[in-house]
């Protein structure tokens, strides 16, 4: 009789710590599954912020995408584990959202990355050019009549702006990165009688020199007129040009373009 009691006690033991030892396994597991919960939680918030900032730096991102790597290993862990949390798919899916977002800032990093190692090869070869840049922006800006930022490596020496021209006048010039493809053209426009565009002369170099008309003889002093330089790399168009030498033109050809600044001057006869 004790024997049977004492084998029956036994296995009642026995049952209630395995269930104890059951109850203790499940709550680890669910201690480390919240732990995995607030992990993804706290590399989601850093994710999303660096997402919407612009100046995360290449170590940031990197730190980041670890994260995400560490996230997947350990949904994996739980997986191979056997646990399986009513909120697994959640968890899952939130991770694999979070992949794309990271996934989406890589591409961006690749793209500024290009563009910075563009802009810093821009930068070196503008560099010699920025006091020059400065000064022409500032003439240009107290011409509230131009309608055309200049390029600014080509511009008109002499006359100056404002000044008074003779009806036939000498005009200076540069063309920096004169191309030999293009061609060149010096025009005069007038601000009365239509504003017509009067073709000068084509320029074939770089630094020139040319003799401008400004008037007639039969125009009185303070009549106004624009300077300026025109390129295209139309063979036809610089045929139409060249046939309204001292013509003049309502318009401009469409693909003919101003470079440089604009001179305005003051005939006096």
């Amino acid at each position: 009789m004790f024997r049977k009691t004492s084998i029956v006690m036994l296995l009642v033991l026995l049952v209630t710590l395995g269930i104890s030892v059951e109850s203790s396994a499940n709550k680890l597991q669910d201690m480390i599954w919240n732990s995995v919960k607030e992990f993804v939680k706290d590399t989601a918030i850093d994710i999303i912020q660096g997402f919407l900032r612009d100046d995360v730096k290449r170590e940031e991102f990197t730190a980041l995408k670890g994260k995400v790597s560490d996230l997947k290993e350990r949904l994996d862990s739980v997986k191979e584990g056997g646990y399986n949390p009513p909120d697994f798919d959640s968890v899952e899916q939130t991770v694999m959202r979070l992949t794309n977002i990271v996934n989406a800032m890589e591409s961006r990093f690749s793209l500024l990355e290009d563009r910075v190692t563009a802009l810093e090869k821009r930068v070196t070869v503008l560099e010699q050019d920025i006091p020059f840049v400065k000064q022409t922006i500032a003439e240009w800006e107290k011409n509230s009549e131009s309608k055309y930022l200049p390029t600014l490596d080509t511009q008109i020496l002499f006359p100056s702006m404002n000044s008074i021209v003779k009806r036939r006048q000498s005009i200076r010039g540069t063309i920096s990165r004169f191309v030999s493809q293009e061609y060149y053209f010096l025009i005069i426009q007038s601000h009365h009688f239509g504003k017509l565009h009067y073709p000068q002369q084509e320029l074939f170099s770089a630094t020139w020199e040319a003799v401008g008309v400004y008037g007639t003889s039969n125009q009185k002093y303070g009549y106004r007129y624009d300077t300026f330089i025109v390129k295209t790399s139309k063979n036809e168009e610089a045929q139409t040009i060249r046939q309204k030498m001292g013509k003049g033109l309502k318009n401009l050809p469409v693909y003919t373009e101003i470079v440089g600044n604009k001179v305005t001057t003051i005939f006096c006869q």
